[in-house]
């Protein structure tokens, strides 16, 4: 857990609004950080710097988001011609074979579903507000009590440090510590780390 939790640590310092990043002027303190960071970040790249090799590595855990309007067909001055076109139906179809596969849409369930009739696709249409999720519906109906129990967890192990806010966002928790004194990150990190564990 020491490598993650040091990690872990770096990261919100660096993220922490309150701490500046060091100019040409650093001191002492500020450099040693800037090394620290750089040397974290050789074991945690970034994402974005290397995409390819992140897809690779999660391939089988991909899921698409694809919008309705202007991404699966045109943007037309009447919805009910939002008709998509058959290649891009089939490469619809291809994609949803091999990845769990969402279209998102302002229009209705029943329409939606009229101009996408392919089994085994998610809906989120009426801006989200109508929900169609035969492939992801059982896992996503244990995640808010699974966050509800990890926020009840953190309050706890977490109620002696000032500063922190717990915000419960159904299927995620977020820990807002930019009110916390940077000398107790490391124990917000190690109770997170911990709590994620167990």
């Amino acid at each position: 857990m020491g490598d993650e939790l040091t990690s872990c640590v770096l990261a919100m310092r660096f993220s922490s609004p309150s701490r500046k990043r060091p100019d040409s002027k650093a001191s002492k303190s500020e450099s040693s950080f800037t090394a620290d960071y750089e040397k974290w970040k050789e074991s945690y790249p970034s994402t974005l710097d290397n995409f390819g090799a992140v897809v690779g590595a999660y391939i089988s855990n991909l899921e698409n988001f694809l919008d309705y309007d202007g991404t699966l067909t045109n943007i037309v001055p009447d919805p009910e011609r939002a008709i998509m076109s058959p290649e891009t139906h089939n490469a619809l179809a291809h994609v949803r074979r091999h990845f769990p596969t969402s279209i998102i849409t302002g229009m209705s369930l029943e329409k939606i579903c009229h101009f996408v009739p392919l089994d085994g696709l998610n809906y989120a249409s009426s801006h989200n507000m109508d929900l169609e999720l035969p492939s992801a519906l059982e896992k996503l109906q244990k995640i808010p009590l699974m966050i509800a129990q990890v926020e009840r967890t953190l309050k706890e192990k977490l109620k002696t440090i000032e500063g922190k806010k717990l915000e419960n966002n159904k299927f995620s928790l977020s820990i807002h510590y930019c009110h916390v004194k940077e000398d107790k990150y490391k124990d917000v990190a190690s109770c997170v780390l911990a709590t994620v564990r167990d």
